[in-house]
């Protein structure tokens, strides 16, 4: 199998170029970044690099990528939220015509399976929890609207041509060669335990979210690639299942820095408590169902792999 993925500087995307050129029934990766130095950092990680090639570009630079190629994901999006909100031409340029772009390449290069990454965002607010994937989507704002139409072109444009899927991701956390910076779980909470600062938690922290890590994200998605074709053409959520408040997040990172000797770093609350508490948690019996995969990093251990990875930079 020869697999092309975009995005793959990225979080995610890096995770799973790494796993891949371990894969031995990966014959080749290649992988589409704009940053030739984060190329560069992942390339020195990969025991043969004779197996993987960066493709310099970007979503529009892609007539002859995927050459040969038998399966594609695509991880690569313009995904921070409030930029999206700021310039939606650019959002749509990356997210909307760059997957349609991407789509339209797999389906004429014959490219056999195509994994569709999206977002929690795409459900938009819902009256009942857990999301389930037969739920109408009502995508809010710039970021889950170009997201949720990239999920309608990949089943429009593939459909009867190329198998596809189209996962849901919720919040991803966890280390890796390029962090997220947007998560609180992977930036803010583990800089002020290394420092001894107070956690913040907004807003009495009562709101419960569901966190995957970035393991089992990349090990699910690296399975699906050689899954059975029962499972194809289908929409599935990946995540962990389950939700967890901020404020016992907040107390996870504080318990698990007191264990690692870190300074002592207590909880100090921000804001007055919220109204209305959010709760986002995902229905993964399908994917549980049709393919066997299971989240198995708990949020304590995920945690306490931050900061030990934090401790040795």
């Amino acid at each position: 199998m020869k697999v092309f993925v975009t995005g793959g500087a990225g979080f995610l995307g890096s995770r799973l170029v790494q796993k891949l050129a371990e894969n031995n029934r990966v014959e080749q990766v290649k992988f589409l970044t704009r940053d030739r130095t984060k190329a560069d950092m992942l390339m020195q990680t990969i025991p043969d690099p004779d197996k993987v090639q960066p493709v310099i570009g970007n979503l529009l630079d892609l007539d002859l990528a995927l050459t040969d190629i038998t399966a594609v994901i695509h991880c690569a999006a313009a995904r921070n939220i409030a930029s999206c909100e700021m310039n939606a031409t650019y959002a749509a340029k990356v997210n909307v015509e760059g997957t349609r772009r991407l789509l339209e390449l797999a389906r004429r290069a014959d490219v056999n399976r195509f994994v569709y990454v999206s977002s929690q965002s795409v459900y938009g607010k819902q009256d009942r929890m857990p999301l389930r994937e037969d739920m109408p989507c009502n995508p809010s704002g710039v970021y889950a609207l170009t997201k949720y139409i990239g999920e309608i072109l990949t089943s429009s444009i593939l459909q009867h041509h190329v198998n596809y899927l189209v996962l849901r991701l919720s919040r991803l956390y966890g280390t890796g060669l390029f962090m997220n910076e947007d998560n609180f779980i992977t930036s803010k909470y583990p800089q002020a335990c290394i420092s001894g600062y107070a956690l913040p938690v907004h807003g009495g922290g009562s709101s419960k979210f569901d966190f995957l890590h970035i393991h089992d994200a990349a090990v699910c998605i690296e399975g699906l690639l050689f899954a059975d074709a029962g499972i194809w053409n289908e929409t599935y959520n990946l995540a962990s299942g389950g939700a967890t408040s901020v404020i016992d997040i907040a107390r996870m990172f504080s318990e698990c820095a007191a264990e690692l000797g870190f300074p002592g770093s207590g909880i100090q609350f921000e804001g007055e408590p919220a109204k209305e508490a959010i709760e986002i948690w995902h229905d993964i019996s399908k994917i549980q169902h049709k393919t066997g995969w299971t989240p198995t990093v708990s949020l304590r251990a995920g945690i306490m792999d931050i900061l030990k990875h934090c401790r040795r930079l």
